[in-house]
């Protein structure tokens, strides 16, 4: 993975909020120089690592879970209602339905709904034969 990449389970469609960093003049040329080498803006760069940075530490438990209690609005309702339509076999596509905003809702890593996804399909399929 070229060093700044987006990791695989981060979704373009899933909503991103602003936030304001300050940095030093060191971080913001190392970043500047990150970003002139990828052919990038400083910004797209400074996302990309930030998220990496984040799923790693996720990843290996050092990020503690959220107990606060979830509270979801009709976006994401949608999308807990369309992946289920999706293994349900009563929506053929998945565009539209992110695994990784839908994993993100539940708690589940979005590999492990993938995995889910692909079982249910193999299921699917060995119904239809018989």
């Amino acid at each position: 993975m070229k060093i700044g990449q987006m990791p695989e389970s981060d979704d373009l469609e899933v909503r991103r909020k602003r936030i304001a960093l300050s940095i030093n003049r060191v971080t913001e040329d190392r970043l500047t120089r990150l970003a002139q080498f990828q052919g990038d803006r400083p910004a797209t760069i400074a996302y990309q690592l930030l998220a990496n940075a984040l799923q790693e530490l996720d990843e290996n438990g050092d990020i503690p879970e959220n107990d606060d209690p979830v509270t979801l609005d009709r976006s994401d309702l949608r999308q807990i209602k369309e992946f289920i339509r999706l293994l349900s076999g009563s929506r053929l596509s998945r565009q539209g339905v992110s695994f990784s905003l839908v994993g993100h809702i539940l708690g589940i890593k979005t590999e492990e709904l993938s995995q889910l996804y692909e079982k249910i399909m193999q299921c699917n399929e060995l119904i239809k034969r018989e």
